[in-house]
């Protein structure tokens, strides 16, 4: 019989699965639809109908992007898998811009991290999970990447706006990227 908490379990990932075969196909969910998303499928959403448009539109308008991406062996399906803030956003908190793209594995499932720090070697603390860490790579944000080279980093420019200030609101980086709009305020990455 089961207990309470893994009837619940079971119960939210049935509904998560659900969600996820209703929307994952769908290119053109309305922003109430995005929202009502749980976050593993908005990013899995994401990840199919949003972030190869945004990355396409990097890759074929500002070739400093390509150029770093070429340096430190990162590929779009990387970018992707974790999140592209998590690769441009500058490193803050400290002077030491290195991060770290890692393969975390936690209960057998596999993903990729981007982390501040090399976790490889450490336990869980968890006793009844088991996770480990491997370092794929060692590489600097995309923002850090530019300050270091002294290039613009001009990837969530915004050149144009069409009905500001209203529900209709679209709005366009300098790449031709439209941004995904996530109600009042835009989301891109």
């Amino acid at each position: 019989m089961e207990s309470p908490r893994e009837l619940y379990l079971r119960m939210k990932v049935e509904s998560d699965k659900k969600q996820f075969d209703e929307t994952i196909n769908n290119p053109n969910l309305s922003s109430e639809e995005l929202w009502t998303l749980t976050g593993d499928n908005f990013h899995e959403w994401r990840k199919k109908h949003d972030y190869p448009k945004l990355l396409k539109s990097f890759n074929d308008k500002i070739p400093s992007f390509v150029q770093w991406k070429q340096k430190f062996g990162i590929t779009d399906e990387q970018i992707m898998e974790c999140s592209v803030t998590d690769f441009v956003s500058p490193k803050k908190l400290s002077k030491d811009k290195t991060l770290y793209l890692l393969e975390q594995t936690f209960d057998g499932k596999k993903r990729l991290l981007v982390c501040y720090v090399d976790l490889t070697g450490t336990t869980s603390s968890i006793p009844e999970h088991t996770e480990s860490y491997k370092l794929l790579k060692k590489f600097i944000s995309y923002s850090d990447w530019c300050t270091e080279n002294k290039t613009t980093s001009k990837l969530f420019n915004i050149t144009s706006r069409q009905a500001p200030g209203y529900d209709s609101e679209r709005v366009w980086l300098e790449t031709g990227y439209e941004l995904l709009k996530m109600g009042g305020d835009y989301c891109s990455s």
